[in-house]
């Protein structure tokens, strides 16, 4: 008995901690593309989490694709690029009816340099984000609201959606 209500405990304690962690990544995430010490301490945030978890993979990607832009050779480029890019395309395609993954794609996929060619979802992603965006958790609403209001990808009908 004392066992199940340790167990129990231990539980409710590690989906408190996964729970706060994942709430700091989605508020610090947009302001990681502009902020090499934000991307940093996300990553090594997300570093201790489950890796089990398609959200936290996802996030993952993308903070690997930011690492990217902040690295300083090359070779480091693309292979954090190509890397974070694997770990998104896997959580979608684990999940492809998540909207949180579709937002977290249509970001590093607008914030892509042309060079590597890595935009060829962008149209679809909005298109989910949109007919998705009401059955969305107010939270998560917010910040995918944010996003499309400085979007260049989202025109000013397709904002007025998101409200």
């Amino acid at each position: 008995m004392l066992r199940n209500i340790l167990l129990a405990v231990l539980v409710t304690m590690t989906f408190q901690l996964y729970s706060q962690d994942l709430e700091q990544i989605r508020t610090e995430y947009p302001f990681a593309e502009n902020s090499e010490q934000i991307t940093q301490r996300l990553n090594e945030a997300i570093a201790s989490l489950p890796a089990d978890n398609m959200i936290l993979m996802g996030y993952k990607g993308a903070l690997k694709t930011l690492q990217a832009k902040f690295a300083r050779k090359v070779r480091d480029k693309k292979k954090f690029f190509k890397e974070g890019v694997g770990l998104i395309e896997e959580a979608i395609g684990t999940n492809p009816e998540n909207i949180e993954l579709r937002y977290i794609r249509l970001t590093v996929q607008e914030n892509a340099p042309r060079i590597v060619g890595y935009s060829g979802d962008i149209e679809e992603d909005k298109n989910f984000i949109i007919n998705n965006f009401g059955s969305t958790a107010s939270k998560l609403k917010t910040i995918i609201k944010n996003f499309a209001m400085v979007s260049s990808n989202f025109n000013e009908g397709e904002r007025a959606l998101l409200k």
